[in-house]
């Protein structure tokens, strides 16, 4: 498929059987075709992560925000993956500006 939707859609349904490597490359098409869109680079973003690829999910997720800085499910996930990389300040940040956003 062409579509971005449609690459989104199949990306998540690898990534829910537990295929992580294609979804992430499935999404990484996806945002090639719309690259507009932060929720495939979230998702993106989530997959890279649970592969064990973290400074490639801190890159996606930061470019989410940089096309949606109010999307507090990005600054929810970029504070886990801080404290995952020991990088304490920057998973501090992110909490507080997923915190506000959910107000």
């Amino acid at each position: 498929p062409r579509s971005a939707d449609a690459l989104n859609n199949i990306a998540v349904i690898l990534c829910a059987q537990g295929n992580y490597q294609e979804g992430a490359a499935v999404f990484t098409r996806a945002a090639e075709c719309n690259p507009y869109d932060p929720s495939t680079r979230y998702n993106l973003g989530l997959a890279l992560a649970r592969l064990g690829k973290l400074k490639e999910a801190e890159e996606a997720l930061l470019s989410a925000l940089r096309i949606d800085p109010a999307m507090g499910n990005v600054h929810e996930r970029l504070s886990r993956l801080y404290a995952e990389m020991g990088e304490v300040g920057k998973a501090r940040y992110h909490a507080e500006r997923a915190k506000t956003l959910k107000k």
